[in-house]
């Protein structure tokens, strides 16, 4: 019986030491879309963006990458 409860505790806390990311299902897909959208402004996208999202001590480290074909040409920081 020991045995079991130590091996459903190392069960536990490896899931979460190793916690995944959750959010809700359209979270992925609306940040994105979000993403892209602030992306057009500074680049000529080719393609969608991709993210990753992982845990790593004690913190979410994310990623963000997009294929562009060239840096938009602006003079001027746009008015808020």
């Amino acid at each position: 019986m020991y045995k079991k409860k130590k091996n459903e505790l190392a069960r536990i806390k490896t899931l979460i030491e190793n916690d995944r990311f959750t959010a809700c299902e359209d979270f992925e897909t609306l940040l994105k879309k979000d993403l892209k959208k602030l992306l057009l402004d500074y680049f000529d996208i080719d393609g969608s963006v991709e993210i990753a999202i992982k845990k790593d001590s004690g913190r979410y480290v994310f990623t963000a990458m997009a294929n562009a074909i060239c840096v938009k040409n602006f003079a001027v920081i746009p008015k808020e």
